[in-house]
């Protein structure tokens, strides 16, 4: 009990203070720009940028973002189908925009089409604009191929926000 009074307690002095909460999403995205490096003469290592866009749909206990529109731009080194991926993944709205980094490890299989890649990592939460420019935060992500062009996700975790959040700003984010 007394716990519960030194919270109550912080809150009410602080009150940009905001416990984290649940937050994730579905997505989908479809690569809009791939650009391949060759590193070796037998094509077992390579540098693939690419950029892409889709849409977000809001999963976690806690609304957010959800049908933003999303923009991903990131880099993998594959070598022998394996290798590690970072980026940047931009979701907007018309209230602003949230953003991230992330980094995890990227897999190459062959499908009937051409390669398919997936992946699977962590993000953590970059200054965003407008109603999000005071998010912070941190989860994971995973993201499935379902075509050579074409992909779906998950991510999840946890989101902290200061006084101008969307909460604050009088934002309906439904």
């Amino acid at each position: 009990m007394k716990l519960m009074h030194a919270y109550t307690l912080i809150v009410f002095i602080c009150p940009t203070f905001v416990l984290a909460d649940d937050y994730g999403g579905k997505y989908s995205g479809k690569y809009t720009h791939q650009e391949v490096m060759p590193q070796d003469q037998q094509g077992q290592k390579m540098v693939v940028g690419s950029t892409a866009t889709g849409t977000n749909k809001s999963s976690g206990r806690t609304v957010f973002m959800d049908n933003a529109r999303v923009v991903w731009g990131g880099v993998t080194v594959l070598e022998q189908g394996q290798g590690p991926e970072q980026g940047i993944i931009t979701l907007a709205a018309p209230d602003g925009t949230a953003m991230a980094f992330y980094k995890g490890t990227a897999t190459m299989q062959m499908g009937k089409d051409g390669p398919l890649v997936s992946g699977k990592g962590t993000w953590e939460a970059i200054p965003g604009t407008g109603a999000y420019e005071t998010y912070a935060g941190k989860g994971t992500y995973t993201r499935a191929a379902t075509s050579k062009t074409e992909f779906e996700g998950e991510w999840k975790g946890s989101l902290t926000k200061g006084k101008s959040s969307a909460e604050a700003t009088g934002s309906q984010r439904r």
